[in-house]
């Protein structure tokens, strides 16, 4: 998700053979789990990832720590992913310059929020991610 927010339009998986382990497969791995997650994830936000990017929909405060992020408008409902990078939760009050936000509705993740005033305020865990439908 990270790749995502930093503009990837897709995600490739690669996995090599080993002459160690000739018989290893990723379907067979631990970390098979996880990429059919992704994978069933992505394919569900496929309509949002491909429509039109809204650079400046919204602000963070404080600015410190980052959080990665990207923005979409899709079928008349902004949508805001984020990917907190750190390995220590991150909080942020989200803001929306246009203004006129009065409902958000988590799409993707675990992420404590409330929705007050006008503003998003969230709390990613470490290496945590979350998309938000915002109307």
């Amino acid at each position: 998700y990270g790749a995502i927010c930093l503009g990837a339009n897709g995600l490739l998986w690669y996995s090599h053979w080993s002459p160690e382990d000739p018989a290893w497969t990723l379907s067979k791995s631990a970390m098979w789990p996880h990429v059919a997650q992704t994978v069933g994830e992505l394919a569900k936000l496929t309509p949002v990832l491909l429509s039109v990017e809204t650079p400046g929909t919204v602000a963070f405060a404080p600015e410190q720590p980052q959080l990665l992020s990207r923005t979409y408008r899709h079928e008349g409902a902004d949508y805001l992913l984020l990917v907190n990078w750190h390995s220590y939760p991150v909080t942020k009050v989200v803001t929306f310059p246009q203004g006129g936000k009065s409902a958000a509705q988590e799409v993707l993740g675990d992420v404590q929020h409330e929705l007050t005033d006008d503003r998003l305020i969230l709390t990613l865990q470490p290496l945590g991610v979350g998309m938000y439908r915002i109307q």
